[in-house]
């Protein structure tokens, strides 16, 4: 039976076209692993599946109506979500978090009833993590309180489950222990399984089908053998593998192949640590070109679903993220600060600063005082994007005395190409 059906679905963060064209089609209980290297639009396809997101063009489906047209309520009861990463900052205990997978269920006063404590208990019963009921969220291993939030998602009793990197920053014996989580509820609960992976042979390994995408188009459709060959592996990440059948469960896992050797006279570009000051979608477009040149980015602080900050966790790059419609708080700016102490370079985008992110500005300038190199996108400008009363132009003023350069993006990329 169809659970979703995609149709030419295309999604943009700004003018930057992220889901290219998408047919997809995914039935009741598979399981399927999307792929793809950091910006090619995994992410952003599960959350235009999942709803949060509403394609440029195209229709998604679940069932036989569009995504975008069932309320959020009714979602959540038929999808549950694990985002690549969950904020709890106050320390509830891990019975109250996956209580949370109940809300969805909960009449007009919000109680929980005696039956939706029975799913909280299967839910933890099912993940494997009934006596640590009563432990505080902050107090459990990386591996414990990934199995928490799935547990809450389970609460949900949902018939799809979509994760966002559901092993990222695991160690072995916890990846393992997700996957053989998720293989069991597909198989014995019947759980369509949905999830976004980095690891091309975990996901051989226990995915039944693949999606692989490449720049937000699809490359291949199919069984692992039919997407992880040396071909679409070439054209997708740009590197040289050999595929063999690994016993004894006779999946294709890739091994890479050591890389040619270089050509002396071509002069590779050294990658530099680089601190991107973004928001409102002004640092996406940069983040794509620094990314693909080999360049360790981070970025911050911005809001919690802001571009900028989807943009980051698409390109699985290191962000600071404040709540949503927040201003930016002191921790997080020591936190940016910090980040950018570390980096070789600081890159402050085409922000309009108002505010709530006056402070990202004047880490820049702290971290161009301790010796940074800091530039500024059409930073010669920077009075059209003030919106403070004139500190952020200030501000900009005394960064210029004391050596950030105005540069435009191409300047940047061949400064950097040349080594400065």
């Amino acid at each position: 039976m169809e659970l979703f059906r995609l149709e030419d679905v295309s999604f943009a963060y700004g003018e930057e076209l992220v889901l290219k064209n998408i047919d997809l089609t995914v039935e009741e209980g598979d399981f399927i692993g999307i792929l793809g290297p950091n910006g090619s639009g995994k992410s952003t396809l599960l959350k235009v599946m999942s709803g949060l997101l509403h394609p440029d063009k195209g229709r998604v489906f679940l069932g036989d109506r569009e995504v975008h047209r069932i309320s959020p309520g009714e979602r959540a009861r038929i999808i549950g979500v694990v985002p690549q990463e969950t904020y709890l900052d106050f320390p509830f205990m891990l019975e109250e978090v996956v209580a949370m997978g109940r809300y969805p269920h909960l009449g007009w006063w919000g109680t929980l009833r005696y039956k939706d404590m029975e799913y909280v208990e299967e839910a933890l019963a099912t993940t494997g993590l009934l006596e640590l009921r009563q432990r505080s969220i902050h107090q459990l291993s990386g591996g414990e309180r990934q199995r928490g939030i799935i547990a809450r998602a389970l609460a949900q009793n949902p018939r799809v489950l979509l994760l966002d990197e559901p092993v990222s920053n695991l160690d072995i014996k916890y990846q393992q222990g997700i996957f053989e989580l998720l293989l069991k509820l597909n198989r014995q609960e019947g759980l369509t399984i949905i999830l976004v992976s980095h690891d091309l042979n975990l996901a051989s390994q226990y995915c039944q089908n693949l999606v692989l995408l490449d720049q937000g188009q699809l490359r291949a459709v199919g069984s692992a053998e039919e997407v992880l060959t040396p071909e679409n592996i070439a054209k997708v990440y740009q590197v040289e593998v050999d595929v063999e059948k690994w016993s004894p469960l006779e999946k294709p896992r890739i091994n890479l192949r050591p890389p040619p050797e270089e050509n002396g006279s071509s002069k590779k570009i050294k990658p530099r640590r680089i601190h991107i000051v973004g928001g409102g979608g002004s640092a996406w477009r940069l983040s794509k070109r620094l990314n693909a040149m080999g360049h360790l980015l981070s970025l911050g602080a911005v809001n919690e679903g802001d571009t900028d900050s989807e943009g980051a966790r698409e390109l699985g790059i290191e962000c600071i993220r404040e709540v949503p419609f927040h201003p930016i708080t002191e921790g997080k700016l020591k936190q940016t600060l910090e980040l950018m102490l570390k980096a070789d370079l600081v890159v402050v985008s085409e922000v309009p600063f108002g505010r709530g992110n006056i402070g990202n500005l004047k880490m820049a300038l702290e971290a161009l005082k301790k010796g940074k190199e800091v530039f500024v996108l059409d930073g010669e400008n920077i009075a059209n994007r003030d919106f403070t009363g004139g500190e952020a132009s200030e501000l900009w003023q005394e960064m210029k005395k004391k050596g950030a350069r105005s540069v435009n993006p191409p300047e940047l990329e061949q400064i950097l190409k040349e080594g400065e």
